[in-house]
Formats: structure tokens, C-alpha cells, sequence
């Protein structure tokens, strides 16, 4: 995070607060060290491309993020404070390598320094955001993915637990053919391309192969694999579609069905009865799944002590402006 501020133009990291009070541009205070406001819209900044930026975002949204984005910090300056207590240090080859690749991602190494007179900033800066974002990963992997350990067993536990979870409904190959119709047609369009699409489905009942109809008739995209829809689940399908399959045998096609597109013929290749998926299915995934939710849980019960053992003050002004939630 400490490297983004920077290269956003804002301070490459907290500074110590004065006494007497935090200064007036301070968003928070966390053992006596100031996170600005600047450096909260810069994370703001930095989080609204992962929240459809060109579409706006109103101001309740913003505000909810400045609080995210408060939180954030507050909760990496924890993590770079516990690192530096633990006496961890950062790897000078490990430096040298981050520098390089932060140098790399610009047209020229000039275009680089360029960027950092424009905001002020010195290369010795960055090399020290990126000593404390390396020394934030470190501490984080020695007290979240170190300390959690989900094997084979606690994954089959979890799955004689829980069959439910692994049921898969019923499913349906299907194949489709397409008649599209233009977004604007007016009655007499749709009425005419129904009747082509009643046709075709005469063609294939009266002994045209399924495939070669796909390959003459429908405009969907899947045409080259023969109308290909792959399997989807019961329920997937609009209800008049779901009935209407749910009727039907291996082999027969029925149709044709006014969806947003236009009209489909569909053909049911094959009836997957309801089953449980087997645990050698599910392992590897499952193992996954309950690895991540092992750290998040971890992640939020180690920062939670961090915060219990700092002092946080938010003022009254940044208070208002933007509410920090969680623990002080």
C-alpha cells in the first residue's frame, strides 16, 4: 500500500504526530502515528477501479469506502508495527528485486524518475515503501498462511458433514438451434421467423439428421459444435423451457421457444440423474475452499488482537467524515 500512496502522490508512509493533538489533515492516529487523509482518498483511489469507477459512485458509496479504505490502513500499519517489533527484516536481494520490477513496469527508467520529481519523491523512497509492503507480506505469511493447515482429513470430514453441499441436481445435454430475431422486429418479422423455426423443426421430425439442421439453419454460436449447450442443471432453465424438457426423451426435439434472443429448437442428448459428487472429486477444491476460510478467519482474529493492543484515535472531524468500524 505504502508504495501506491507514493506513486499516487502522497507520503510514502505515516508520520509521527506531534504532541499536543493530532494535526488537522490527520484521519487517524495508531500508536502515535498519523494516517492523512490524502493518504485515505489515495486508497480510495486505488479501490474504485474494482468497483465500476466509470459508472459513478454516489456519496453514500464513497463514503463507505473511505471507511473501508481507513480501515486498511490502520490495519497495515498494525502489521508493519508487529513486523518491526518481531525484528523481521527484509531480504536486500529481495529489495533489489521489487525495485527492478517497479522500475520495469514504466517505458524507460527515465520515464520512472520522471514520475517521481513530479510527486516529489526520491528512488530511496521507494525502496522503502517497498521494504515495509515485503516486510507486511512476511509477517503476514509467518501469522496467517503458516498457522493454518487444512489436510485430507479435516476436507473429509467437512464432506461426511455436510453430503447436501455436494448433490448435484439433475442435469440435461442439450442442443440448440437458433433463429434469431432483430431486437426492433416488428410482429410480422417475429411471426415470419417462427414459422421458419416451426419449419425446421418439421425437417428434423420428418428424418433431418439434428446436426446437419444446426449446421444450415441456426445463426447461435455454439453452430460449430453442433449446437452444443454442454449439461446445465434442473433449474437453470425458464420454467416453460424446464417443463417442457423435463417431458422429453433422449433424441427428441422440441420447440420452438421465444427467448430473448430469438427462437429456440432444443434437442435432449442425454438425462444425468441427481447424485453426489464423490470425495476424490471434490478434494482438491475442497481443501482450497477451507484453506481460505481457515486464513480469512485467522487474518480477522489476528487483527483483532492487534487492534485490542493499539491506541487508535480517529478525530472528531474524521469521525464524522468518514467512521472507522471495528475495534479502537
Amino acid at each position: 500500500v505504502w508504495l501506491g500512496l507514493l506513486l499516487a502522490g502522497t507520503p510514502a508512509g505515516p508520520a509521527a504526530a506531534a504532541q499536543g493533538g493530532p494535526p488537522p489533515d490527520a484521519a487517524a492516529v495508531v500508536d502515535g502515528v498519523v494516517i492523512t487523509r490524502a493518504e485515505v482518498a489515495s486508497e480510495v483511489r486505488r479501490m474504485l477501479p474494482r468497483t465500476l469507477f466509470h459508472q459513478g459512485v454516489d456519496q453514500a458509496r464513497r463514503e463507505a469506502l473511505a471507511r473501508e479504505a481507513l480501515d486498511r490502513l490502520i490495519d497495515r500499519e498494525l502489521q508493519y508495527r508487529e513486523a518491526v517489533r518481531r525484528g523481521l527484516r527484509v531480504d536486500a536481494a529481495r529489495l533489489r528485486e521489487a525495485y527492478r520490477k517497479v522500475v520495469a513496469s514504466y517505458p524507460s527508467p527515465k520515464a520512472f524518475r520522471e514520475r517521481l520529481a513530479s510527486g516529489g519523491f526520491t528512488e530511496e523512497d521507494v525502496r522503502e515503501a517497498l521494504r515495509k509492503k515485503l516486510l507486511v507480506q512476511r509477517i503476514r505469511r509467518l501469522e496467517i498462511r503458516e498457522k493454518v493447515h487444512v489436510g485430507e482429513a479435516e476436507a473429509r470430514a467437512f464432506y461426511e458433514a455436510n453430503p447436501e453441499r455436494f448433490r448435484q441436481p439433475e442435469r440435461y445435454r442439450l442442443r440448440d438451434i437458433l433463429i434469431k430475431v432483430p431486437p426492433l422486429a416488428d410482429d410480422f418479422q417475429k411471426r415470419t421467423l417462427k414459422n421458419k423455426a416451426e419449419a425446421v423443426l418439421r425437417k428434423i421430425r420428418d428424418g433431418m439428421p439434428f446436426e446437419r439442421a444446426v449446421a444450415e439453419f441456426s445463426e447461435d454460436k455454439n453452430r460449430d459444435r453442433g449446437g452444443d449447450m454442454g449439461l446445465v442443471h434442473r433449474g437453470r432453465l425458464s420454467p416453460e423451457v424446464e417443463k417442457a424438457v423435463a417431458a422429453m426423451r433422449p433424441g427428441e426435439t422440441a420447440g420452438p421457444f421465444e427467448l430473448f434472443r430469438g427462437y429456440y429448437l432444443l434437442r435432449l442428448d442425454e438425462v444425468l440423474p441427481e447424485r453426489v459428487s464423490s470425495f476424490e472429486e471434490v478434494r482438491d477444491k475442497l481443501i482450497r475452499d477451507l484453506t481460505e476460510q481457515a486464513e480469512n478467519k485467522r487474518e480477522q482474529e489476528w487483527i483483532a488482537s492487534l487492534r485490542s493492543k493499539a491506541r487508535i484515535v480517529i478525530p472528531a472531524a474524521a469521525e464524522a467524515e468518514a467512521p472507522a468500524p471495528g475495534p479502537r
